[in-house]
């Protein structure tokens, strides 16, 4: 067949047409081949660091190997190893390994240089997910010009976890924090390798969801910020509450390297186990298929981000809450993010995660009263029972208005409310639950569970509109013209209101509860 050639960056890069529908791209390690659908190319699977297997479980990502030939990058790599039949999967996994630093890159298929790259960190509570979940499927925003990348980062007790034993071997490197380093490794890859896909590795957002939103405003705290990516959007998770620290116990809130003895005590039967002892723990009792439900939530409180005062520090996440960060930034929450879609038996449903406590309302007895009855006029019997927007709001809606205020004073900053449910399952609840916004944003709206066939036209047309913002703001970084979606301002904050059956900016309507909420959970974290 006829070969033809395009040069789609700078240099000897380039990738070329060797087949219809298929394509070879050469980056550091050696070559690829890919696939194109639609006017879009994609190269999946690629690893961007060695397996973390053997030695190198519980050590930092160290560089992948070089290979021979050209690779088949048709098909996602393993995701990592985690929480298995979870029914609040927002999509079905595959195969899953502890070698798994694996990304996937989308691109638009012709000529162009130095387009916008978007770097996206998925959610999952740092226990499970992929970056080849279904739902984010990069053509939607590679159609819009962007070039998207999706990883994968060790999860689970795999990714984040303190030992004495691992401490005392690794001696000044940063230790614990391995689910971040394979993040920031991730993005000193595309900072190497972008530009031979089209991108501009100095034009880099990064985004992410729950845990990856939470990921992102970490990150944002460490050096990687100067160096490695330049706008970050933060949905449905911000690091307002302090990450358990690695050594120092607190009140209810034992340090990182109390639960990880206490864990391998348990795992090995000894006291003191070597780190050879650990690294020889089977993965399958690490991350086993089906665990309790007990069990995973333990894992849920035990496996996480940590203050290890060199990759994460007390002194910068003080500086993160009080002053935000010099940078574009996008951040929003959705109307019922206490809530998750389950997607069991055929038919979707919706579970409770988290409940509000008392003191998370607000900071004295009338000041909860005062919010209570705010809330409740909004909308009614819902506020205190830990289904409604109250809860939304003390989990992450909070820490997203007042991260945007704090950005407003030092860069730009736009704040946004996903409440849009999907057309065929609106009688199910009155607003979006956790992670709705995901198949708008992405463009997959026909990955929603069992019902994407009868996604109606107002689903679509507000799906565009959010990847037109989302795409505008890595390119130029705004959103969209300042009569259209302005700024935050701190004196009359307006957010996008991403509902049916248009999306508009509008005045917060609840800006003195969220104030007051921020006030109460910035207190809390203080106190460690």
């Amino acid at each position: 067949m006829k070969k033809a050639v395009m040069a789609l960056v700078a240099g000897a890069a380039m990738v070329v047409t060797t087949a219809a529908g298929a394509t070879t791209v050469r980056i550091e390690t050696g070559q690829l081949r890919g696939s194109q659908r639609d006017g879009v190319l994609a190269y999946l699977g690629i690893p961007y660091a060695a397996p973390p297997t053997g030695q190198l479980r519980w050590r930092a990502p160290q560089p992948p190997a070089h290979w021979a030939g050209v690779r088949d990058a048709t098909a996602p790599g393993p995701a990592c190893l985690q929480v298995r039949s979870s029914p609040t999967q927002l999509s079905p996994l595959g195969a899953m390994a502890e070698d798994c630093l694996f990304l996937n890159v989308w691109a638009p298929a012709d000529s162009s240089r130095n387009r916008p790259v978007m770097v996206w960190i998925h959610g999952g509570g740092f226990i499970a997910g992929a970056g080849s979940e279904a739902q984010f499927d990069g053509q939607a925003l590679a159609r819009r010009g962007v070039i998207l990348v999706t990883l994968n980062y060790r999860l689970g007790r795999l990714g984040f976890f303190a030992h004495p034993a691992l401490e005392a071997e690794q001696a000044g490197e940063p230790h614990g924090n391995y689910g971040l380093l394979d993040q920031i490794a991730a993005l000193r890859w595309v900072r190497r390798n972008i530009a031979r896909f089209g991108g501009n590795p100095h034009n880099v957002t990064i985004f992410g969801q729950s845990a990856g939103g939470i990921s992102v405003g970490l990150l944002t705290t460490t050096d990687a910020r100067t160096s490695l990516f330049h706008k970050a959007i933060l949905m449905s998770g911000t690091p307002l509450q302090a990450p358990r620290d690695l050594r120092t116990d607190y009140p209810d809130r034992p340090s990182a390297l109390t639960l990880g003895a206490t864990w391998a005590q348990h795992m090995t039967g000894t006291a003191q186990p070597t780190a050879a002892m650990l690294r020889a723990i089977a993965a399958d009792r690490i991350a086993p298929a089906a665990p309790e439900i007990a069990d995973v939530m333990a894992l849920l409180a035990a496996a996480g981000p940590m203050v290890d005062g060199q990759l994460i520090t007390d002194d910068r996440l003080r500086r993160l809450h009080r002053d935000g960060v010099a940078m574009p930034l996008i951040v929003g929450t959705t109307s019922r993010d206490s809530l998750v879609w389950s997607f069991g038996d055929g038919k979707a449903g919706i579970l409770p995660f988290w409940s509000p406590r008392p003191d998370q309302i607000g900071s004295s007895a009338a000041d909860r009263a005062a919010i209570l009855d705010r809330y409740a006029a909004r909308e009614g019997g819902q506020a205190a029972s830990g289904v409604g927007a109250l809860a939304a709001d003390i989990l992450f809606g909070a820490g997203a208005f007042d991260l945007a205020g704090k950005v407003a004073q030092r860069s730009r900053s736009w704040l946004y409310r996903f409440d849009a449910v999907p057309g065929p399952v609106s009688e199910i609840i009155d607003g979006a639950p956790h992670g709705t916004e995901l198949f708008y944003m992405f463009g997959t709206l026909d990955r929603f569970g069992y019902h994407a066939a009868a996604m109606t036209a107002e689903d679509r047309r507000l799906s565009g509109v959010m990847l037109d913002h989302f795409s505008r703001f890595a390119a130029s970084g705004a959103p969209a013209d300042a009569g259209v979606w302005p700024p935050f301002a701190g004196g009359a904050p307006r957010w996008m209101l991403y509902q049916k059956p248009a999306a508009r900016a509008v005045p917060v309507d609840r800006a003195q509860d969220l104030r007051a909420i921020a006030r109460a959970g910035s207190g809390q974290a203080s106190d460690r």
